[in-house]
Order: C-alpha cells, then sequence, then structure tokens
C-alpha cells in the first residue's frame, strides 16, 4: 500500500481505502474466512472477536497515512461482503469514525457502500437508524445495472435516505459502478460509459468510480 499511496502523491491524485474483511486471527467466526486469492491470507466476513485489534488496527492505519489517504471509504459492500449484525458493523464503523477524525481530521469519510439492486437504500436506511455515523462527509454506493438508465432509481432512494437522517447536504458519490458481466459490443461499451455518467451527473451525483478500467468490465 506504501507504493499505492506514493504512485498517488506523485500524481497529484486521491489515495482511497475501502474496508472489506478481517484476517483470520481476529475474526469472531472463523468459519467464514476464505482465501480471497490463491495462496494468498484468509479474509473473514464476520466482525473482530476484540474490538481493541480492531482499534490498534484503524490507529496504526490512520497514523501511518496520514496525509496520503484522502479518503476512507468505511466498508465495501456490506450487504454482501459482512456476516455480522448490523449493530456490529455500526460498532466497527463508529470506532473507526471516530479514531480517523482524531488522528487526521482532513480525511473525507464515506459510510459503508451497499451495491445490488433493490437493496442500496433499504441498507442504508438500516445502518444509520442503528446508528452508523451520520458526520461522515460524503454518502457512497456501487451500481451494476443491466442498463446505464436503471442508476438514475438508485440515486433517487439514496436521495430520500439522505434526507431522512439529515444528510441531504452531503455529496453523493459512487464509488464502483459499470455494466458488470454483461457482454456488450466495443461500440455498446462506449455508449454506456458515456450514458453511466451523464445519468449520475444529472442525478447530482459528484464523482463515479469506474469499475475496472483494467479489469475486464
Amino acid at each position: 500500500m506504501d507504493a499505492w499511496a506514493a504512485v498517488a502523491q506523485n500524481l497529484g491524485l486521491d489515495f482511497s481505502y475501502s474496508d472489506d474483511g478481517v484476517p483470520e486471527w481476529a475474526a469472531s467466526d472463523p468459519t467464514t474466512c476464505k482465501e480471497v486469492y490463491s495462496g494468498g491470507p484468509a479474509s473473514c466476513s464476520s466482525t473482530v472477536a476484540d474490538i481493541q485489534d480492531w482499534d490498534d488496527y484503524v490507529t496504526a492505519l490512520a497514523t501511518n497515512y496520514k496525509g496520503k489517504i484522502r479518503i476512507y471509504e468505511l466498508w465495501n459492500e456490506p450487504n454482501g461482503s459482512f456476516t455480522g449484525t448490523t449493530a456490529e458493523m455500526v460498532t466497527l464503523r463508529t470506532h473507526m469514525y471516530e479514531i480517523i477524525r482524531h488522528i487526521d481530521p482532513a480525511a473525507f469519510t464515506l459510510p459503508p457502500s451497499p451495491s445490488t439492486s433493490g437493496v442500496i437504500g433499504s441498507y442504508l436506511d438500516s445502518y444509520f437508524a442503528a446508528g452508523g455515523p451520520t458526520g461522515v462527509d460524503g454518502i457512497s454506493f456501487h451500481t451494476y445495472t443491466a442498463t446505464p438508465e436503471n442508476v438514475v432509481g438508485h440515486v433517487s432512494d439514496i436521495k430520500q435516505i439522505a434526507a431522512k437522517y439529515s444528510l441531504a447536504s452531503k455529496p453523493l458519490w459512487n464509488t464502483e459502478g459499470s455494466w458488470g458481466t454483461r457482454r456488450l459490443t466495443s461500440a455498446a461499451q462506449v455508449a454506456a460509459v458515456a450514458r453511466f455518467y451523464l445519468r449520475l451527473w444529472s442525478g447530482g451525483v459528484s464523482r463515479f468510480y469506474w469499475y475496472a478500467w483494467d479489469g475486464g468490465t
């Protein structure tokens, strides 16, 4: 990660960090652990067994990368990558949010970013209702849709949730999205990219990360 952060700094780009999983030794439920990459370390979808381990990790992360990590997304697609309870997610996010705010108050924080059609708004609603930190700097989400025009409904749902929790003034960021695994012709791909950006822009989304320029989608 040192190398990635250095590249971002050299190019004058914001470096973004997103959580996803806990290591096997720290997991409260080791049965949720699996290799993400063949031969690599296991990642677990449960919460941690000891919150102090989590606090120590986040403290080290924020201290080592203060001024280098510009954006912290508090979890990647929790509705599909976290098997703990919403209350456990809120505990992890609250600890992380407060530690980052204390160590690096200039960092830009985002809530967990849900994905999958039909659950983005409902997940954010349940998360904030359970006490998820509302002092975040923006609201993030992921969209993989059959057509770019489908993002309009997602954005509308998120705006309603934002207003419900007095977050309507926060910028909306789509931190991951594309046509997913659908096979499109080259011409259709070009058209889809333009339509995604235009639809999100017209809906008031201020930033969009395509996933992924070099990943086959």
